[in-house]
């Protein structure tokens, strides 16, 4: 593998005094790290501060992906014994513990399970390899933004050779189900959730499976941008901990049964909080 294209992320420097990205990792304590310019390139975009110095917004610039040598990057693995697991959210501090990256959550919590470290950028993502009940895993978070996670999860697929009708699962929040309530998918389309729909257009096709999160439908009045990168509050958090807990369960049935075997347990019941 490429060191160009591999960098373990460590918080080098104070967060407040971070030039690059500042990251949330870890589950269920969360630590703050930096991640450097040369990381950034490495996943495959840049982040730019606009005009005046006030890094509050910043905006994320796609970039040539890393170069393996002077050809194409080379690529890995027999993707039929490999399954790829990517988790939705939006790759900033400010999201951190919001609906919409109750994807990031997940992984976070799988990764803490398998003692598997999400800490390698590449591919537009932070990505870790391991085991869960001896099947090989790739965790994958993208690092594009929401609305653009088919860009890092195609280049995933492609470089692992993984089969994405097969072998993708993809975990992600979904305001038609009620909070504590999952539900699992073979197939389907975006249902108006833009990182599916991205997902999608970039294999070209909505068969993969999908494991949906209830977040809750927004109030009246809401505007759902607003809704969806809202933070859960205290009660909430205790349930959605919950909640990952059983999408965690699901993930290693999908695994070892398949997903028909992981929609007939997990569909249609309800986590009630403790």
């Amino acid at each position: 593998m490429n060191t160009e294209n591999k960098y373990r992320l460590q918080q080098t420097v104070p967060v407040q005094r971070c030039t690059g990205t500042v990251f949330l990792t870890g589950y269920p304590v969360r630590k703050a790290i930096c991640m450097s310019p040369q990381m950034e390139r490495a996943a495959g975009y840049i982040l730019t501060c606009p005009s005046g110095g006030n890094c509050a917004n910043m905006k994320a610039q796609q970039t040539a992906p890393a170069k393996a040598g002077k050809g194409r990057q080379k690529q890995e693995g027999n993707g039929q014994n490999m399954y790829v697991i990517a988790g939705l959210g939006n790759p900033k501090k400010e999201y951190d513990n919001t609906r919409h990256n109750i994807g990031f959550s997940v992984i976070d919590m799988l990764a803490d399970k398998t003692g598997i470290s999400v800490n390698t950028a590449k591919h537009k993502g932070l990505l870790g390899a391991g085991y869960l009940n001896g099947q090989k895993i790739i965790l994958v978070k993208p690092l594009t933004y929401m609305n653009l996670s088919g860009e890092c999860i195609r280049e995933v697929l492609d470089y692992y050779k993984v089969d994405g009708s097969t072998n993708l699962i993809v975990i992600h929040d979904d305001i038609s189900l009620e909070p504590g309530i999952i539900r699992v998918r073979k197939k389907g389309s975006a249902g108006g959730h833009n990182g599916l729909k991205n997902i999608i257009q970039h294999l070209g096709k909505d068969q993969f499976v999908r494991i949906k999160v209830g977040v809750g439908e927004k109030p009246a009045g809401y505007d759902l941008a607003d809704y969806v990168l809202g933070h859960f509050d205290r009660e909430e958090q205790v349930l959605m901990k919950q909640v990952s807990e059983e999408v965690c369960e699901a993930v290693q049935m999908i695994l070892e049964k398949g997903p028909d075997a992981a929609m007939n347990v997990y569909n249609g019941r309800k986590v009630e909080k403790a």
